[in-house]
């Protein structure tokens, strides 16, 4: 079952704070055999995806197609998707309402509706689909959407981004990192978090705090997991570049 949250869309909104789906491995089709991208080999560095161009009315024109054929709703579904990507949202969340009054309690329906809701600034709504879908299917994303939902909280309630708010822990802000988290933890966390950066940072380049914060957070975990300092330095000025306080970072690579 394909959703949006499984896709990638391209859309800019809201000055700096931009919503975005999450994709779901390292490479992705829709339901018709077309690929939309494969990701280059980036070893534990979120870099995003690396996407195809598509011909997108095309594309919806044989969904379509076979939709009629076989009257499978994943097709319908992927319908949306690509209205979505063609910023055509109140075509797309009329498709959803239509698959949802007909196919009720979709997990694909639910992540699509929040990401529409969220695309359009209504972040209450995105956040009551999003966590919906949660409840649908927990396991999605390496079990990671907890970390989006903790995003769409912060925006709703007018929260800075910060680690507790974001991953319910930071690592300190002392001259090294600490943390009370076992060694497995560390690695399930790490394994969360890369997921929902290497989703944002495929469609955002600029300043972004959510993501500053994230890069801040998976480079400490790999210092403290003893990952090579050219893993995590990266990380730090990645974080720096996202707009994490440069003067602190830089403090704690001297140290």
């Amino acid at each position: 079952m394909k959703s949006l949250f499984r896709l990638f869309i391209f859309i800019f909104i809201f000055q700096t704070q931009l919503s975005f789906s999450c994709l779901n491995g390292e490479t992705l089709e829709l339901k018709n055999g077309v690929l939309l991208y494969q990701d280059s080999e980036y070893k534990d560095i979120p870099k995003g995806h690396d996407f195809y161009k598509q011909n997108f009315d095309a594309i919806i024109k044989d969904l379509r197609k076979l939709y009629k054929e076989t009257k499978d709703i994943d097709y319908l579904s992927d319908v949306g998707v690509v209205l979505i990507l063609q910023k055509k949202y109140n075509e797309a969340i009329k498709l959803y309402n239509q698959i949802e009054k007909t196919h009720p309690n979709r997990y694909s329906t639910a992540s699509n509706i929040g990401t529409i809701y969220e695309l359009t600034g209504d972040n209450v709504n995105a956040l009551k689909w999003i966590e919906k879908s949660i409840k649908l299917n927990f396991n999605s994303h390496k079990a990671s959407e907890w970390i989006h939902v903790n995003i769409l909280k912060a925006k709703v309630n007018d929260l800075i981004f910060s680690s507790q708010n974001i991953i319910n822990t930071d690592f300190s802000f002392e001259s090294f990192p600490k943390t009370d988290l076992k060694k497995d933890n560390l690695k399930s966390l790490r394994s969360q978090i890369y997921f929902q950066l290497n989703e944002r940072i495929s469609f955002i380049k600029g300043k972004d705090k959510s993501i500053a914060v994230l890069l801040f957070d998976l480079a400490n975990i790999d210092y403290l997991l003893g990952e090579k300092s050219s893993q995590y330095k990266e990380l730090y000025k990645m974080a720096i570049d996202y707009g994490f306080d440069k003067k602190f970072v830089e403090d704690r690579l001297k140290a």
